[in-house]
């Protein structure tokens, strides 16, 4: 029995997948699921936000926190914004918070507190 258990386990498909955050200066946030089974590859649209409009420009994820960062350049508008977004299992972000920032953001790393009482924060370059 243990047998043909371990020989349907290894004749069974093989799939993995991962989500892919997409910004675009369409205003939206895509979150695309990239799923590989046998070698074929399959890239399928999960999510869309605006939470991060008008213009996204770059995104930063904190994995061990399940929170997304995006960069608004706001290129029409008198300041840039950062929000965060927290990610869902399946990969639908929900907006936590949007504040203002000057004009122009473009990139961001998150740094500091990579203990479980060490603060953290995102640093923004212009």
């Amino acid at each position: 029995m243990l047998l043909r258990l371990l020989s349907l386990c290894i004749a069974a498909p093989l799939i993995s997948a991962t989500n892919l955050f997409v910004a675009s200066y369409a205003g939206n946030i895509t979150t695309l699921s990239l799923t590989e089974q046998n070698g074929t590859y399959t890239l399928v649209t999960v999510d869309e936000n605006n939470g991060c409009a008008p213009n996204p420009s770059w995104l930063t994820q904190d994995p061990s926190r399940r929170t997304l960062y995006c960069l608004d350049e706001g290129l029409d508008e008198p300041n840039g914004t950062l929000s965060s977004f927290t990610i869902a299992r399946n990969g639908s972000l929900s907006l936590v918070e949007k504040q203002n920032t000057i004009k122009g953001p473009v990139s961001g790393a998150i740094y500091g507190g990579y203990t479980a009482t060490g603060g953290r924060a995102i640093t923004l370059a212009h």
